[in-house]
């Protein structure tokens, strides 16, 4: 039976003490009739030697066996090394424990592991292993190696930091040192088994922080590093494919109206509706803020199809708390190879496409020398207004309002004019909406209402009344703050 001790080399053993004691058996009985011959009292010596002689043979023996336990204990060692999780290096630490002390049963339990599985023993069926929790639960019985007694079978028990090590023998060809073999090997297998939970837990760190590097932490996608490295991955297969970005349409209107937590809710609730519409995409990945991308195959008819799906995922109602919102969407797509072969061009194109499709009010634009240009000079307008404001490159110039009825000028309407040192003058259509966009137009504000009201209490000091108009933004309107600001200003 698997687990017991292989027959030849019980065979073996037996042949050869037994043989060893049958030769002193027969000497000591010949010299023994001899000295009774001439007295009986020369049997003491002959009796003391032998004696000495059969306990210095199985001294001998023990410490033979002791010593093949220890150089077994080596190999033990070497052949468990603890690199495979705790489960797996259990199961080939109880087939070495085994092999080496020749045992009918081994079993090793594991308690308090961090996989959510109750504790169990590894090298048993359940009956047996139902015993063994029985043994193992009578400590009154344990004598002091940890031994279960009152059965035909010893099962020796040595503690482990996660659980057990138990190793049962037939009690009638137990060897004295058994028992502590039983205990040296359990404190090599707590090593080894302290080794593979050490490992286990670093390889999981290790493929957490894997996991949080390529994915955003708010909704679970891959983030713009995994996207990046799905469009070169594309790019190498050399298959028709496209990058689609999307850009949710007036967001910020959602955060500042009802908080980022707010927002944090349409952004999850979103990710969740387009998972099931890019199920055949290469990759669906949120790239921060409230921007989305999308790398999937195909020719320019399916990846505008696919476009138009995201916009109609994102278009229906989101309910948040008591609200209804609605949400738009602006999508560019870049194609490979005809808009880019690499992953920095792609992206940029399908940028310039997204914001083509902003400036048309959303939908889906695809990448092209014209939407290139408009879409260029969008982006330019909006990295370089935020400079134009610290800059004051802005000014405010004022239209009068007459009376038709007198000719008098009853009133200005303040205008902003702003003409950049290369973008030339930009209308104010172009830098609002990108005010608006990119959540600058309370700054605009604020610089607009200084300027006029600087103007009108010169004016008020020279003796003129005039009434002054500023034109505000819809999301000035909704801006609770705005009275406030109103009122700071005319301090």
């Amino acid at each position: 039976t698997a687990g017991r001790r292989p027959p030849g080399t019980l065979v073996v053993s037996t042949v050869r003490e037994g043989l060893f004691a049958s030769l002193v058996a027969c000497g000591a009985a010949v010299m023994g009739l001899a000295l009774w011959g001439v007295s009986p009292l020369l049997l003491w010596g002959p009796l003391a030697v032998t004696t000495a002689i059969v306990a210095a043979h199985r001294s001998g023996l023990g410490l033979v066996q002791a010593n093949a336990i220890q150089a077994g204990l080596l190999t033990f060692t070497r052949s468990v090394t603890g690199e495979e999780d705790v489960t797996a290096t259990a199961t080939h630490l109880v087939e070495a424990t085994r092999s080496l002390l020749s045992a009918e049963l081994v079993a090793i339990r594991l308690d308090g592991l961090d996989d959510g599985h109750d504790p169990s023993w590894i090298g048993v069926g359940s009956a047996e292993a139902s015993k063994l929790d029985h043994d193992l639960a009578l400590d009154g019985r344990h004598d002091e190696a940890g031994c279960c007694v009152g059965s035909a079978r010893e099962t020796v028990f040595a503690a482990l930091p996660m659980g057990w090590l138990a190793v049962g023998m037939d009690r009638a060809s137990i060897r004295p040192h058994d028992r502590s073999a039983v205990h040296m090997v359990g404190n090599h297998a707590a090593v080894v088994l302290a080794n593979a939970e050490r490992g286990t837990r670093l390889r999981r760190q290790a493929a957490e922080a894997h996991h949080q590097a390529r994915h955003d932490s708010l909704t679970g996608l891959p983030n713009r590093v995994a996207l990046r490295s799905a469009i070169q991955a594309a790019i190498q297969a050399d298959q028709p494919f496209g990058v689609l970005l999307v850009d949710l349409n007036d967001f910020k209107q959602i955060n500042d109206a009802l908080g980022h937590a707010a927002g944090d809710e349409v952004l999850t609730e979103l990710s969740k509706r387009l998972g099931p519409v890019t199920e055949g995409a290469r990759l669906l990945s949120r790239l921060g803020g409230d921007e989305f991308a999308v790398v999937t195959p195909g020719d320019q008819a399916a990846c505008v199809a696919l476009g138009r799906q995201i916009n109609g995922e994102i278009g229906r109602e989101v309910h948040i708390s008591s609200y209804d919102l609605l949400v738009g969407s602006s999508v560019g797509l870049a194609l490979y190879p005809d808009h880019g072969t690499d992953v920095g061009e792609l992206l940029k194109n399908a940028d310039l496409a997204m914001y083509e499709a902003k400036a048309l009010g959303g939908g889906v634009a695809v990448f092209g020398t014209d939407s290139s240009g408009r879409a260029m000079r969008q982006l330019e307008i909006s990295s370089a207004f935020r400079h134009a404001l610290q800059e004051q490159q802005l000014t405010v110039v004022f239209q009068p309002i007459i009376d038709v009825a007198t000719s008098a000028v009853t009133g200005v309407e303040a205008l902003t004019r702003w003409t950049h040192p290369e973008l030339g003058a930009v209308s104010p259509d172009e830098f609002i909406a990108v005010a608006e966009q990119t959540g600058l137009i309370t700054e605009l504000t604020h610089f607009v209402l200084d300027t006029t009201l600087q103007w009108q209490r010169l004016w008020a000091a020279a003796g003129l009344d005039l009434q002054v108009a500023v034109n505000l933004s819809p999301r000035s309107l909704l801006d609770a703050a705005l009275p406030r600001l109103v009122q700071r200003h005319l301090a």
